[in-house]
């Protein structure tokens, strides 16, 4: 259970908790002799895991391969943030929708347009249904996207993308990584993560400063505007950092560390010197 930002998770006295103890139990002398490796695919997942079992536990890239993107036209076109995937409560598409018009209120951005990806409401652990905004939706600098999207039509949005926006609540995002988030980073877009999430881990190998600080709307807008304000900058870090994230999280590297080829001992390896 998620207990806070910088609080060790806590594991209720549960049935399935006493069985995956048990588990554990029986596997340690495999772990402890090397015949069995135990892994995640998050330093938070690692920590909590290795807490919870009382063993070794590896951290694993998640394994990302991707193709290039389409080269867009050049002419003027907005700067254009995105939260790619589909509108969640967990992912705070409530918070962004609510920090547009923030950051739109901000003298000196020019033009920003939001893309958000939002075919259906999603609901609030009140249980009201959110969806977009009506008013919104008549803004010109807000896009949404109605329908699942192909890989020619996530390539494409994508290759328009400045910055990716994840403002992604902790309790479900702690430990939790975004296949996404990692795609944008090899391809060089800078990311805006919220803090206290695995997202900070990737943004760090990434390159990049910029972090949202609180689950507020007025946090979003804030982190937004101070990201915009240094897009060059935040663009020129994730262009120095794509290689070391498709290196980390590559098909390579998983198979480096699962048959210790490169010397590596998966069960208490961290991230390998890339």
């Amino acid at each position: 259970m998620y207990a806070g930002q910088d609080q060790p998770v806590q594991f209720p006295d549960s049935a399935s908790n006493r069985l995956a103890r048990w588990c554990f139990r029986r596997l340690r002398h495999l772990v402890q002799g090397g015949s069995i490796v135990l892994a995640a695919e998050t330093e938070a997942m690692r920590q909590e895991l290795t807490l919870f079992s009382g063993l070794p536990v590896a951290l694993f890239p998640h394994p990302v391969q991707v193709q290039p993107l389409p080269e867009q036209a050049q002419q003027a076109r907005p700067v254009t943030i995105t939260c790619p995937g589909f509108a969640r409560y967990e992912k705070g598409t409530d918070l962004l929708q609510q920090a547009c018009r923030l950051v739109w209120a901000e003298p000196g951005l020019g033009n920003v347009q939001v893309v958000i990806q939002w075919p259906e409401p999603f609901a609030l652990p009140d249980g009201r249904l959110v969806s977009p905004d009506p008013e919104l939706l008549g803004d010109v600098r807000f896009e949404l996207i109605n329908d699942n999207l192909d890989q020619s039509a996530y390539s494409a949005l994508l290759s328009r993308t400045d910055l990716i926006v994840l403002p992604y609540r902790r309790d479900s995002y702690h430990n939790r990584l975004s296949r996404v988030a990692i795609e944008a980073a090899i391809h060089a877009i800078p990311l805006l993560p919220m803090s206290g999430t695995w997202g900070d881990d990737l943004s760090t190998l990434a390159g990049g400063t910029a972090v949202i600080e609180h689950e507020t709307p007025e946090a979003v807008a804030a982190a937004l505007i101070v990201a915009l304000k240094s897009l060059d900058e935040l663009k020129r870090s994730a262009q120095a950092g794509r290689g070391r994230v498709a290196a980390f999280h590559s098909v390579a590297t998983f198979k480096s560390l699962l048959v210790q080829d490169t010397g590596i001992d998966p069960a208490r390896a961290l991230v390998p010197n890339l």
